[in-house]
């Protein structure tokens, strides 16, 4: 066995951490998010003028305490206006891979040293249907059929994007859309629907748009022909989401009184507040567990909560008027059924003055 002390270096193995990251999460982005974490502490080691190599092999020799690295770590990332929550998650990062590398570090110790920052939680002001309307009639049609059917159904946008035509069986009321096991967040399959308004405007996107598609079963958002759960199909996915971000910022820019920022300093209007307002106005109507399960949240309650496919339906179709943004269906009906109502009143009202009239003629012959 070789002796710490005759090591000139200690090899980082940064592949193989975050080949391991890779395997425990299955994602992509773990990965990368990891790796980004990373880059950041090799940045800041390379102000001190020291290698990652450098670093491990003065733990293992015990000339410096690692925990002591993260406290300067910590005071570098504050320095740079980081926020809080991404602090304390580079710091657990670091901490992982230096643990990878067996230098055991604790995180009751760390506590004796310092604290990671508590998340910051700003006031931010949930949309309407008002502004909704006004960011839809600035929007081309793709950008209309991601946001509808995202405000309808409470997915997230890394779903909404791998959405195939076979996940959306229209001949279901509501529409159905089924979202894969292998595309969620807690890698569970799971249903949700859209409403008639947002139904209407993706199925003529897709028939505008996707009739020349050489897959017989496309992507409806992606653009991507390759094999799943690769490497390329990662970076399309991707690629389409952020393509999709980038739309909704230029068609919120290009309307100033829609681009106001939150307390954090965020816009109100992006992809994840449709997703709040789904929340919200489902659990106005009462119906806060059936929100969470479409929304495909894990807790502990929800465990039990099961509905079949009739139930599920039928629950939507009741809340569809809460989730209807800018369908004026119902609206034409009711003033058909106001118009219908004056005309008679006003049948009836002629009725009743042709009596008054007969009344005074009769009681002045008498």
């Amino acid at each position: 066995m070789s002796n710490i002390s005759d090591m000139h270096t200690v090899d980082p193995k940064l592949d193989e951490y975050l080949d391991r990251v890779f395997r425990m999460a299955k994602s992509y982005q773990t990965k990368r998010t990891y790796k980004v974490c990373l880059n950041k502490f090799f940045k800041f080691l390379g102000t001190k003028n020291k290698q990652i190599s450098d670093l491990l092999l003065e733990c293992k020799q015990k000339k410096v305490d690692p925990i002591m690295v993260l406290d300067e770590f910590y005071t570098y990332m504050s320095k740079q206006n980081m926020r809080n929550r991404s602090i304390a998650s580079y710091l657990c990062v670091v901490k992982d891979f230096l643990n990878f590398h067996e230098l055991h570090i604790y995180s009751e110790d760390v506590k004796q040293r310092f604290r990671t920052p508590k998340t910051e939680v700003f006031y931010e002001e949930g949309l309407t249907k008002q502004i909704l309307n006004r960011i839809l009639h600035n929007s081309v049609p793709k950008l209309q059929a991601a946001i509808l059917v995202a405000c309808s159904s409470g997915i997230r946008v890394g779903e909404l994007v791998q959405l195939r035509i076979s996940d959306i069986d229209f001949t279901t009321s509501p529409t159905t859309l089924k979202i894969r096991r292998d595309t969620t967040k807690t890698r569970e399959t799971r249903f949700t629907h859209i409403t008639n308004e947002a139904s209407k405007i993706l199925s003529d996107y897709i028939t505008k748009n996707l009739k020349n598609q050489l897959s017989s079963d496309p992507y409806i958002f992606m653009k991507y022909q390759g094999e799943e759960d690769t490497f390329s199909y990662y970076k399309a996915v991707i690629s389409t989401r952020g393509s999709l971000m980038n739309m909704l910022r230029r068609a919120v820019l290009a309307v100033p009184e829609l681009a106001t920022k939150n307390e954090g300093g965020g816009y109100q209007i992006h992809f994840h507040a449709f997703r709040k307002w789904f929340k919200t106005q489902v659990t106005n109507a009462q119906e806060s567990d059936f929100a969470e399960a479409l929304m495909g949240h894990k807790s502990l309650k929800l465990v039990y909560y099961k509905q079949n496919a009739q139930d599920r339906q039928r629950m939507y179709k009741k809340l569809e008027p809460h989730l209807t943004i800018s369908d004026f269906t119902n609206f034409e009906k009711t003033m058909e059924e106001m118009q219908s109502q004056l005309e008679s009143l006003t049948l009836e009202l002629e009725k009743v003055k042709q009596w008054k009239e007969i009344t005074a003629k009769y009681q002045k012959k008498a």
